[in-house]
């Protein structure tokens, strides 16, 4: 990975002391007021175009494949598969680690067919498609309206989708000079109402321990990609945008960005200098100039992803009784500013023991190969496969 200067954070002074108050009263009333949700993201997009409509396009991407594996779920055609596909599950639940990993170890290079192929491949050609195309409002509309997820659970990603647009159009502000005042305010607001996410960082043991875990990536694996590829590139943008604001635009810019996010979209992307992620991107290993700006807005963008990631876990896992409840639960955990917390370190060590490369590749720099000689798996963090009663 090319080695880069450490840049400063933007009013990380004194001075910030005195302009915080100005900042948090300013981003209260205009950036971040309620009157202003319909509007989250014009500025990005006046600043940004292209990488705006890439960042809608996301929007609607995860509300759609939501919607497909419920589709590919109730298909009567694909009942044997998804008989098969529960079989194989369970098996993975009584391998051993030494098994497992030995089952992993396969010629690398081709790509790996799900088991709903038939039904997978369309669904993954047409989320392509609307990253070529690109996304309006009233598709990000219907994408939440219309959702297959329980009304807490669309209100909350709406929400959250909303915030990430806010926190753009802050990057993208060049009147805000104390940017990381402004990014604390504008999670600060958030926060406050409404159902959100936790600014501290929920235990890494919701994603990697709970008992549908794999299930999404395991069984549809073009779609895990794109759904994964699309959170890489709200936090690589995020970096890129920051690193131009900062005058260090040598290093990498948003263009870079959006080209290494459109060669993650190839069936094939699994290795080189855009790899496709096979972790869940995290904000401290793709985006940490935003997490030392703010890391409550890090956070935050890390805890609806897991989110997100884990509901499609439950959507994946073949033919699951009371799938709505179990969703509703996990906005209940997730919306829950007081448990299931870690301590900000255990948060950090979690994040990058992912890898850089395995989630997709720095935004910044470069990297031609995992930096890791272990995998998450080799150092007992996994998914833990434990079956239900159903």
């Amino acid at each position: 990975m090319t080695s880069q200067p450490v840049k400063p954070a933007f009013g990380r002074s004194m001075v910030r002391l005195a302009v915080v108050p100005i900042a948090v009263a300013l981003l209260a009333v205009l950036t971040v007021s309620s009157a202003h949700a319909q509007r989250d993201g014009e500025r990005m997009r006046r600043e940004y175009q292209s990488l705006g409509t890439l960042l809608d396009a996301a929007a609607v991407a995860d509300m759609r494949a939501f919607d497909a594996l419920s589709e590919i779920d109730a298909a009567p055609a694909l009942r044997n598969a998804r008989e098969q596909f529960a079989s194989s599950l369970r098996m993975r639940a009584q391998m051993s680690m030494s098994e497992m990993m030995a089952m992993m170890r396969m010629p690398s290079g081709m790509t790996v067919l799900g088991p709903f192929d038939e039904l997978e491949t369309p669904a993954g050609e047409a989320l392509v498609e609307l990253f070529e195309t690109g996304a309006s409002r009233g598709d990000i509309r219907s994408a939440f309206d219309d959702s297959i997820l329980p009304a807490d659970a669309v209100e909350m990603l709406r929400r959250g989708s909303e915030f990430e647009r806010r926190i753009f159009d802050v990057l993208a502000t060049d009147t805000i000079d104390d940017k990381s005042a402004a990014l604390d305010a504008a999670a600060a607001a958030w926060l406050s109402d409404g159902l959100t996410v936790p600014g501290d960082p929920k235990l890494a043991g919701l994603l990697l321990d709970h008992m549908y875990g794999g299930a999404f990536a395991e069984g549809y694996p073009r779609l895990s990609r794109i759904v994964r590829s699309g959170q890489w590139l709200r936090l690589a943008a995020l970096e890129a945008m920051i690193f131009e604001e900062q005058g260090s635009g040598d290093w990498g810019s948003v263009a870079e960005v959006e080209e290494r996010f459109r060669a993650k979209l190839s069936p094939n992307a699994e290795h080189g200098a855009s790899p496709a992620p096979v972790e869940l991107p995290m904000a401290p290993a793709i985006a940490p100039t935003l997490y030392s700006l703010s890391p409550k807005t890090a956070v935050i963008f890390d805890n609806l992803s897991m989110f997100r990631a884990i509901v499609a876990d439950v959507l994946a896992w073949p033919e699951l009784d009371d799938r709505s409840a179990r969703i509703q639960a996990l906005v209940d955990e997730f919306t829950d500013h007081s448990r299931s917390l870690d301590a900000p370190i255990d948060y950090l060590i979690s994040a990058l023991r992912g890898g850089i490369y395995n989630q997709g590749g720095p935004a910044i720099g470069e990297l031609e190969e995992s930096e890791r000689n272990r995998s998450r798996m080799e150092m007992g963090m996994q998914h833990a496969m434990i079956m239900s009663s159903q």
